[in-house]
């Protein structure tokens, strides 16, 4: 605001405008170029440094660089921009090269046998090379090898020229001792325990020179258990090589086994004890193998099959079958109406039909029927009536009433005071104790 005032106090006004602008961009200074050790294909972080920028005003500064870095030559562009909207740029070279050499691993030096003067085929192995940049490899091997020590060169080359060098040895030298091959090894079942006959086959040898003898220390007859053969071969030169084969000598054959004959018997109880025999074995190694079965003693009516087995001590087995045959006095139980009691006291009818009675235990009262019944009647102080049949009665143990019929009966007691009457018929009495039993009428048989 311009004032003007005269000397009589008169004023005048005037305003003037003055705008002060900022058209001058910011100072910027970019950091130097920069090469940088690739450590990667693609993936490099690469430090850029610090760029400075001056300006009267505040000054932002950005740039294009990516996060990672490849191999090769990148142009970064920086900007530096004040408040005012002015914007200087300058740029900065990034050069990520390859500088390191590959690292390279040969295979290790070779020592090979001979097997010509100068064309020996060696497996030199291969070379293994790690690098950002992917890897030729190569050597001056050659196809055969002479006699003697040559050494290979391994080149590994990345692809930014960079190279790693080593050295193999391939040692070719001649021992010439034979190659042989022992027969393979044998095992054999014994065939008697003074030992056993076995074809052990030939050893194989080859040479350079020429195999001059063939030799082993085999028995003429083989114990049981491992022998170690060992086999020699002898060239012209002296040199010898040795192989050992095994002959083993093992036993697996079943134990001979002998058992009892097969056992037919009348049963005199709902289980009858029965002493089956004894079984006999023996083995070509093991003379007294383990003689088993599965019998418990006891034998219900019918057939039983007991499985004798004879096992050595190698876990050789031979079973085989004894028959137990219990009948019903004299009969299959099949050819009776089966009528069974209980083991508490009982009342037991036969019917019309020839009866297959059986108490077992407790103090039962049993009425045969007319046709003939074999009765089992079990321990305990039992009542029995005889039919008119052809009867036969095993009592069991216990003080027994038995009373005969009109037919033929046939009484076996058990042990204690017994009182057996017999009936019109023919009757014959087994008694196990005839001190304390009272009989009538009936032929008196010891047990």
């Amino acid at each position: 605001m311009w004032t003007a005032t005269d000397a009589s106090g008169n004023k005048a006004n005037a305003t003037q405008v003055v705008d002060v602008v900022d058209t001058t961009a910011p100072k910027l200074t970019v950091p130097a170029g920069i090469t940088f050790a690739a450590t990667s294909l693609n993936n490099n972080t690469v430090p850029l440094g610090t760029p400075t920028a001056v300006d009267i005003e505040q000054i932002t500064v950005t740039n294009d660089a990516p996060k990672q870095f490849p191999i090769g030559l990148t142009t970064v562009t920086w900007t530096a921009k004040d408040a005012s909207g002015n914007t200087s740029n300058g740029t900065q070279t990034v050069l990520v090269q390859n500088i390191t050499p590959p690292k390279l691993t040969i295979p290790a030096n070779v020592t090979f046998e001979a097997t010509s003067l100068k064309d020996n085929q060696v497996p030199i192995g291969n070379a293994t090379a790690s690098d950002i940049q992917p890897v030729t490899i190569t050597n001056n091997a050659s196809k055969t090898f002479p006699l003697g020590k040559t050494s290979i060169l391994w080149v590994a080359t990345d692809a930014s020229g960079n190279k790693a060098n080593a050295t193999q040895v391939v040692d070719v030298v001649d021992t010439t001792a034979p190659k042989v091959t022992a027969p393979h090894d044998i095992i054999v079942n014994a065939t008697s325990s003074a030992g056993t006959p076995v074809n052990i086959g030939n050893l194989t040898a080859s040479d350079n020179v020429q195999v001059a003898t063939i030799s082993n220390n085999a028995p003429t007859l083989f114990q049981f258990g491992n022998t170690t053969i060992v086999w020699t071969a002898k060239d012209e030169a002296g040199n010898t090589a040795n192989a050992t084969q095994i002959v083993q000598v093992v036993d697996r054959s079943p134990p001979q086994l002998i058992i009892p004959s097969d056992v037919t018997t009348d049963a005199t109880a709902f289980e009858t004890p029965l002493v089956i025999g004894n079984a006999n074995g023996t083995g070509i190694i093991d003379t007294s193998p383990k003689i088993t079965n599965n019998s418990t003693g006891l034998f219900n009516i019918g057939k039983t099959t007991v499985q004798w087995t004879a096992t050595d001590k190698f876990g050789n087995e031979k079973t085989l079958d004894q028959t137990v045959t219990i009948l019903a006095c004299g009969k299959p139980s099949s050819d009776y109406n089966l009528v069974m009691g209980t083991n508490s006291p009982d009342t037991l009818t036969g019917s019309t039909v020839p009866n297959l009675i059986i108490g077992l235990e407790g103090n039962d009262i049993i009425h045969e029927g007319p046709a003939g019944d074999c009765v089992i009647a079990g321990n305990g102080n039992n009542i029995i009536y005889a039919g008119n049949g052809t009867n036969t009665i095993y009592a069991g143990n216990g003080d027994n009433i038995i009373k005969g019929g009109n037919g033929n009966m046939q009484v076996f007691a058990g042990t204690g005071s017994n009182m057996i009457q017999g009936g019109s018929g023919q009757n014959t009495c087994n008694l196990g104790s005839p001190s304390k039993d009272l009989v009538t009428n009936c032929l008196v048989k010891l047990r």
